[in-house]
């Protein structure tokens, strides 16, 4: 994967052989589900509160936003493609609910290029598109990778810092 960054395939493989890189909360995964012949989404996630979340994946050789600070084309599709899926699930939410246990309103997540090659200006340009968004999030692979090594490496640690806090 490291030699190929545009192979999607191979990425699509190793994030389902380890779906938990995609939600550390994912109690159940399902990698491209058939929705009836409509396109299929490369996952839909049941996370642990219930909640559930559709995934979109590229590959890390795309560009995340523009030296112009705008969003990349392939982005944008990526991002289209989530929403199409989710309005989909949405309105065929009797019928979800027969495959997807205690089925609710998906979130979307976008994972397309690094954000490791962002200058700041492209980083505030992707915060400001992701705040500016209702249910979709749009990252980069290595935001996946440093989410999971925090929350690895938090579980590990024998202790967490405990501090008081009286605000007058």
């Amino acid at each position: 994967m490291q030699n190929d960054p545009s192979n999607e395939p191979a990425f699509q493989v190793f994030l389902t052989a380890h779906p938990q890189i995609l939600d550390p909360l994912a109690i159940r995964v399902w990698p491209q589900p058939n929705l009836f012949g409509f396109k299929e989404p490369d996952y839909i996630v049941q996370r642990a509160d219930g909640t559930y979340m559709v995934v979109e994946i590229e590959c890390p050789a795309k560009g995340l936003v523009t030296t112009g600070g705008h969003l990349t084309a392939d982005v944008t599709h990526a991002e289209s493609q989530a929403a199409d899926y989710r309005r989909y699930l949405i309105k065929h939410f009797s019928e979800m609910e027969k495959h997807f246990i205690e089925f609710q309103e998906p979130d979307c997540l976008v994972v397309i290029g690094l954000e490791r090659t962002l200058k700041k200006s492209q980083k505030q340009a992707l915060s400001d598109a992701n705040n500016n968004r209702n249910h979709i999030r749009i990252v980069g692979f290595d935001w996946l990778l440093n989410r999971a090594r925090a929350i690895a490496h938090n579980i590990t640690q024998p202790t967490v810092e405990l501090i008081s806090l009286r605000a007058t």
